[in-house]
């Protein structure tokens, strides 16, 4: 097999080509798949699965590409790894898009009927489902597809109707008439948790509703929502309000009715809200249905399903849709006088995490289960440890949560989900049958037209709930089930903690007796870039078309007047990032790092194009280093190469880079151990870019172009360390850039590896290296047919604290030389003499041994090394500790320094005048807060000093 030389790669990696090629390399390798049978310790994820109507969005992509890095990193650790994929049915989202298409076509799903609209949604699924795999496919998901589940299948199917049946049968799932969360645009009740709260600024109505005694007297009852007036059944008062102790047992006319409404009394009125009498609508609000409930009052629903008002109101507001009715009863109200009051008012609003519609309470047979004991051994499960929420800050929410939750509302008023395996007698309909089989139970099928099945299906979350192990074939005892379970992460948002990670615990608990993860990582929400224009006080959004127009998402510096906030991702605000278009722009490994490299441990993360662009240069980075590498290792053949080279041809730099590499070898092994994805994506761009590339490449080009060879192994075995530093790199990163490390570390095995093909192993016996490794204390993994099932880096207790020192002191040097060049505007061409002073004999030993290499590094013509330096008459001067260093400033540009700094020093002189004025000003003084006037007073001190020093500097140069 030829060897792609180093002068044919293209100057920057090329995604497009890599993705397709090593995605096509991995699925025909197999690599994915996971054994039931393997003695190796499992390691495994079930995946959070997406909605099969969405496409990938960057909550996908964050969420995926954390299980992915966990998934490769303990697959190269030697795991045996299973990462289930899959898709989930997403029952009213599903109905509503359906509906929405139909709709389009001239069609309803009335006019199909059930079984024509199911296999619509079908249809849709089938799609639809394809198109977020490949997506998730494209993403670089190293998920084993051959165990691919839907939420809605078959074998998922029958888990749902088991779990049904023996909560139902232990009675906690039941029946009965409950107040719920009614959503009347999706038509479907809907569980506490799917209700989004906001605090609105709404009105207080206070109105009037008259005794019946002819005393003209009024009971003033206050309210938000007037049109629920007309099913009110009751007036209610506390039982120890003074002021109303005589009216209890009285009656009031219910305005617009003419209804007489009793006036009762109940612990639950607060005296202090209003006039301290309240409205009781049994039917619309869930503290009155209770209060109904103690006082047997009559419960009147005034509204349809879609929240018009139905024939239980007088004939003037049926039909009307209840905003319409409120302006109706209040017009009403007001034309006989009944308005005592209307006063602002902050109260909350539910709404469908949906359809966004605000939620009405509402009284309706519905299934739910019963969450206090299952709660009971979720809230033992994380407080015994049995199951680690991370980050812990997390945990009080969860108690919060789980002591205090109220029983879920299971079934749904749907056609697309699990149907609720329940059938009634239709002569005796509290003669129910629960059947966990296939199609219908024996006695329905005997008499198929005596029976019917419940209309209604069980809420998403119900199968979600039983995901991590209905994947893994529960209820049969199978090997994947005893093999991978528990699983050992879920990775998934903080925001459905309570939705889905509290009921997975409670129904695995329940059903099995274990948990089913171990650990659960919450990862943060992602913020994007909005962009502001300042208007006098006031900031103004810049929609998106005019911020597209102005190209603010490339600009390094925003125009004067504009500003920048990281918020929640909206399409108004036109900072939605599509991942699909990122991949298109940058390619799939900048999107999977940057993502990564932000999500830290925090409820939020921010991402924006430009950080997605700064980790392709990264990316390019390593591609244009692994370039150099293999340029100047060409001579290098794969049984040089495996024949390692011995600790005595070391160099203090090579010793120093390995020691670096065995320092970040650990630091990224314990950053994934411990779920800080920022710090592993960190601690290793550090190593590439700062040390490996800004320093060992700088220092070793002398030994590998030959042009300084200390010793005659030098050079060889500075190329050998820079191949095997370079491939130890390449694992590293391969978690979370898969595809550009798998691109080049393949280049490197082709070169160095006898007879290697991609995606096959090597043929025969390779030449063996130095029993320690190719170089000492590290191996390569080369022996792997793909760098996705290479070994992890060996975590090595490699230190050399005599090189690692010696290396630093050259950086401090080079570090100040660079600094004072900048700082003096030397241009970088221009070459300077530097003055070195260290009283340490083995300092100054050191700085000899590298002298050649610091001038070519730091534009150096001439550097002088001794223990004592006389002052230089023109100079820039760095001292810390031992170490001083001058650096000897060219006549030419004496004038150009003193021009440089008189321009300096009026620039300080105006901020001086400016803060000196504001502290002589007294109303200044006396009307700002303490703080400020101190801070001001700190600048002003600043400028002095800083005044002071430049005035020096301009003297010493004749200036």
């Amino acid at each position: 097999m030829s060897v792609t030389p180093a002068s044919n790669l293209p100057k920057n990696f090329q995604p497009k080509e890599a993705e397709e090629k090593w995605r096509r390399l991995w699925e025909r390798g197999g690599y994915f798949g996971a054994s039931n049978e393997s003695t190796a310790e499992a390691y495994t994820i079930v995946i959070p699965p997406p909605n099969v109507t969405g496409a990938l969005h960057l909550g996908h992509g964050l969420v995926q590409t954390i299980q992915d890095v966990l998934i490769r990193h303990h697959r190269m650790a030697g795991y045996n790894t299973l990462w289930v994929p899959g898709t989930d049915h997403a029952g009213i989202a599903t109905q509503h898009v359906v509906v929405e298409k139909l709709r389009a076509e001239g069609k309803s799903k009335e006019e199909l009927g059930r079984e024509g609209f199911l296999a619509e949604a079908w249809k849709w699924k089938e799609e639809y489902h394809h198109r977020i795999t490949e997506q998730i496919k494209t993403l670089g998901c190293s998920c084993d597809w051959e165990r691919e589940a839907f939420t809605l299948d078959g074998e998922r199917a029958r888990a749902v109707r088991t779990a049904f049946k023996r909560l139902y049968e232990k009675g906690l799932i039941y029946r009965g008439k409950y107040m719920v969360n009614w959503d009347p645009v999706s038509l479907t009740a809907l569980s506490d948790d799917e209700v989004e709260y906001e605090d609105e600024e709404g009105k207080l109505w206070h109105i009037k509703y008259p005794y019946t005694d002819g005393s003209g007297r009024h009971a003033v009852v206050a309210t938000t929502r007037p049109e629920t007036m007309l099913g009110d059944t009751a007036v209610a008062v506390h039982p120890s309000d003074r002021r109303y102790k005589d009216d209890v047992g009285k009656e009031v006319e219910l305005p617009l009715t003419g209804r007489r409404l009793p006036i009762i009394a109940d612990e639950f009125v607060k005296s202090d809200f209003g006039s301290g009498m309240v409205k009781i609508t049994p039917a619309h609000d869930p503290n009155d249905f209770q209060c109904g409930q103690r006082h047997r009052l009559e419960i009147i629903n005034i509204l349809h399903d879609n929240a018009k008002l139905n024939d239980n109101v007088p004939e003037r507001y049926r039909g009307l849709d209840r905003y319409e009715a409120r302006e109706r009863v209040l017009e009403d109200l007001r034309a006989e006088g009944l308005i005592e009051k209307i006063e602002r008012h902050q109260h909350r609003v539910g709404r469908g995490y949906r359809s966004k519609a605000t939620v009405e309470p509402r009284l309706s047979d519905q299934w739910f289960v019963k969450i206090g004991p299952l709660a009971e051994q979720a809230v033992r499960a994380v407080r015994e440890g049995e199951v680690r929420l991370i980050p812990k800050a997390q945990e009080n929410t969860y108690y919060a949560w789980m002591e205090n939750v109220r029983d879920w509302c299971i079934s749904r008023q749907l056609w697309w989900g699990h149907r609720i395996p329940v059938w009634y007698r239709k002569d005796d309909p509290d003669r129910m049958i629960c059947w966990e089989g296939e199609g219908e139970p024996p006695e329905v099928k005997a008499e198929p037209d005596a029976w019917e099945q419940d209309t209604d299906v069980l809420d998403t979350w119900f199968s979600s709930a039983l995901w991590p192990f209905s994947t893994l074939g529960w209820p049969e005892d199978t090997k994947d089930l005893r093999a991978f379970f528990p699983t050992s992460v879920l990775v998934t948002a903080h925001d459905i903690l309570f939705f889905w990670v509290a009921r997975m615990i409670m129904m695995s608990e329940e059903l099995i007796g274990k948990p089913p993860f171990r650990d659960v990582f919450l990862h943060g929400l992602i913020f994007g870039k909005s962009y502001y224009r300042k208007r006098g006080g006031d900031l103004e959004l810049i929609p998106p078309a005019e911020r597209r127009v102005l190209g603010l998402d490339e600009l390094e510096k925003l125009p004067e007047g504009i500003e920048a906030r990281w918020e929640k991702m909206s399409k108004s605000k036109g900072n939605v990032i599509d991942p699909l278009e990122m991949f298109e722009i940058y390619g799939v490994d900048p999107v999977r790092i940057a993502l990564v490299a932000y999500s830290g441990q925090g409820r939020t993360i921010e991402i924006d194009r430009q950080r997605i662009a700064g980790y392709r240069n990264f990316i390019n980075k390593l591609w244009n280093a692994s370039r150099f590498v293999l340029s100047v290792t060409e001579d290098i053949a794969p049984k040089e190469f495996r024949h390692g080279v011995s600790a005595q041809s070391l160099e203090p730099e090579d010793r120093w880079i390995l020691d670096r590499l065995s320092s970040t070898i650990s630091e990224a092994t314990d950053a994934l151990r411990d779920y800080a994805f920022d710090r592993y994506v960190s601690s290793i761009y550090q190593f590439l870019w700062s040390e490996y590339c800004d320093w060992y490449l700088e220092l070793t080009k002398g030994r590998v172009y030959g042009a300084e060879q200390p010793s005659p192994e030098s050079g060889r075995a500075a190329k050998v360390v820079l191949l095997a530093v370079l491939e130890h790199v390449l694992r590293l990163l391969h978690p979370v850039i898969p595809y550009a490390t798998e691109d080049i570390w393949q280049l490197l095995r082709e070169r160095l590896v006898i007879g290697a093909r991609p995606g096959e192993h090597a043929p025969g016996p390779q030449p063996r290296a130095w029993e320690s490794g190719i170089v000492p204390g590290f191996r390569d993994g080369f022996e792997a047919p793909s760098l996705c099932v290479a070994n992890w880096p060996a975590d090595r207790d490699y230190t050399d604290a005599e090189a690692s020192d010696a290396v630093a002191l050259v950086q401090r040097t080079l570090g100040a030389v660079r600094n004072i060049r900048g700082e003096m505007k030397i241009p970088t061409d221009a070459k300077v003499d530097v003055l070195v002073q260290h009283s340490s004999a083995g300092a100054r030993e050191v700085l000899e041994s590298f002298a050649g290499r610091m001038c070519a590094l730091g534009g150096i013509s001439k550097l002088g090394i001794a223990a004592q330096q006389d002052e230089a008459p023109f100079a820039s001067t760095h001292t810390s500790g031992d170490l001083s260093i001058q650096v000897l400033m060219p006549e030419d540009l004496r004038g150009k320094e003193a021009e440089r700094l008189r321009k300096e020093l009026a620039k300080l002189e105006k901020g001086y005048n400016a803060t000196k004025g504001k502290l002589g000003n007294e109303k200044f003084l006396s009307s700002a807060p303490p703080p400020v006037v101190e801070r001001e007073r700190e600048k002003l001190a600043t400028y002095e000093s800083d005044l002071a020093s430049l005035r020096e500097r301009i003297a010493a140069l004749g200036g």
